[in-house]
């Protein structure tokens, strides 16, 4: 991981925050089968939207430090 660059803290919080979204994502689906349900909800569209937002965001930034890198050299 220090060779990546990938720090420890989101690490440890996604290991033990995964297996509780799991069992969540478990119960919802046992309740309702449709998967529109996470898409008509307000709040899980927000989260949803948040994430694909965040994946973007970072996607852009390391596109521009990639260029600012080439333009440096």
């Amino acid at each position: 991981m220090v060779k990546g660059g990938i720090p420890l803290a989101p690490f440890i919080l996604g290991l033990i925050l995964v297996p509780i979204a799991e069992t969540n994502f478990r119960v919802a689906l046992m309740t309702d089968r449709d998967l529109w349900l996470f898409l008509t909800k307000p709040i899980s569209g927000l989260f949803l939207l948040l994430s694909v937002f965040s994946i973007v965001w970072a996607y852009r930034q390391l596109k521009k430090e990639n260029a600012a890198t080439v333009a440096g050299k």
